[in-house]
């Protein structure tokens, strides 16, 4: 059924059928060969959209942020499974500040996680510190976040 549009005119939702099939397609393609002992994966229903448009963060930020850094958590903060995992998927290049900063294994400092459009990253950031930064890059980046979770743990 058409929506009608702010803009005037008619907004149909045929795409919305073919966005859901690509991202099926991506999840079969992508996702589900990294879990091969797996009958069913609990899979978000629909990805999360991050924009980071220049002189700005795609995150608020706290008071308690420590200086530079923007919206510092890990997605366990929130309630989230810790048998969850993230799936980052760039639609524009993600680089520099521009991009998502977690902390290295160590613990002693944050690196940007770079990715070019045809790559996605797998990430635990249930328990990994993550931010943003202002987006010094004049480039606005976009990019879809999911998580993902087997549902053997899903179950427990």
């Amino acid at each position: 059924m058409p929506l009608a549009s702010p803009r005037g005119g008619v907004r149909r939702r045929a795409t919305r059928g073919k966005r859901m099939t690509t991202y099926k397609e991506f999840i079969n393609t992508c996702i589900r060969p990294l879990y091969p002992n797996e009958k069913q994966l609990i899979i978000q229903k629909t990805p999360n959209i991050r924009i980071s448009f220049p002189n700005v963060s795609a995150l608020g930020k706290d008071p308690n942020d420590p200086e530079n850094m923007i919206g510092l958590h890990k997605d366990s903060d929130f309630g989230h499974s810790t048998y969850e995992m993230n799936y980052i998927i760039p639609i524009t290049k993600m680089f520099s500040t521009n991009s998502i900063y977690y902390e290295n294994k160590s613990k002693t400092k944050f690196e940007n996680l770079c990715l070019e459009t045809n790559e996605f990253c797998e990430i635990y950031l249930n328990q990994i510190n993550h931010c943003n930064k202002k987006n010094e890059t004049g480039k606005t980046r976009i990019s879809f976040d999911i998580r993902i979770m087997p549902e053997s743990e899903y179950t427990k």
